[in-house]
């Protein structure tokens, strides 16, 4: 096992600079796992060694740290350095760095027909990006598009949102969803508020499927609001209007597991 001390280790200053700029990430090509889940989910899901994987001197005596004594690449660094290339505040004293190429080619190939996907219209916030990964994989969604303007999936802090859910799905980044329209054997759905929204919960979601939903700030773009084969509103009571969009669409999704599985 190496041992790193100093902050001024090239290696040290390489991380953190991974866990602050998807520049770097993309340039890199690495990915940040940081938290005992999230690398417990790619030992589980992935037959390839860390590119490094990182443990403070307090993580040893952690009761969890069984699960990674045999990894290779390992590295132990001061609970102070761990605390600088952490994307967290408290990082709880374990870190991986793994390839991006190795979590994007596991999925399976992506096919158009009997699926259940999402598309992202520029969703920004890493907590409601995780969220949403999070429920996609708790609720058989196969693919997350995302467009050009919706954040990082791959950012540390959506990764450990996510809580490794990432690993169960196909993603496509920087999508066209005009030309997933053109190809799309389905229904496309919107959560867009406007004199022809349907009631979600009679609305039928079973089959073929693919949910839009929109910027925190400003929703679905309105040029996208034309692909979409219905616009669907969560009733809500005192007349209020909005709802968190994880929030939002984590209810969608589960509708449509409650119609297709428990009517």
């Amino acid at each position: 096992m190496q041992l790193i001390t100093s902050t001024q280790n090239n290696l040290i200053k390489k991380i953190a600079k991974l866990c602050k700029s998807k520049k770097s990430r993309d340039f890199e090509g690495l990915i940040i796992l940081d938290g005992i889940h999230l690398c417990e989910e790619y030992i589980k899901n992935f037959k390839q060694d860390f590119e490094y994987l990182f443990i403070s001197s307090d993580f040893f005596n952690h009761v969890e740290f069984y699960k990674f004594k045999n990894q290779q690449n390992l590295i132990e660094i001061s609970t102070n350095l761990m605390g600088k290339i952490s994307p967290t505040n408290s990082p709880i004293g374990i870190l991986g760095v793994v390839k991006k190429d190795i979590l994007k080619n596991n999925n399976q190939k992506h096919k158009y027909s009997q699926e259940f996907v999402l598309l992202l219209d520029k969703v920004q916030d890493p907590g409601n990006l995780g969220t949403i990964i999070r429920t996609a994989a708790s609720t058989g969604v196969t693919a997350i598009y995302t467009n050009k303007g919706c954040g990082d999936l791959w950012n540390p802090k959506v990764l450990r949102a996510s809580m490794g859910g990432i690993f169960y799905l196909n993603i496509f980044e920087n999508y066209d969803f005009f030309k997933f329209h053109e190809n799309f054997n389905g229904k496309i759905i919107g959560t867009i508020l406007s004199n022809e929204t349907q009631n979600l919960y009679k609305y039928d979601l079973t089959g073929n499927l693919a949910i839009m939903v929109g910027n925190e700030g400003s929703g679905i773009a309105t040029n996208l609001q034309q692909i979409c084969d219905a616009k669907v509103l969560i009733p809500m009571t005192h007349k209020f209007e909005s709802l968190n969009v994880a929030i939002a669409t984590s209810i969608c999704c589960f509708e449509k597991v409650r119609q297709e599985n428990f009517k």
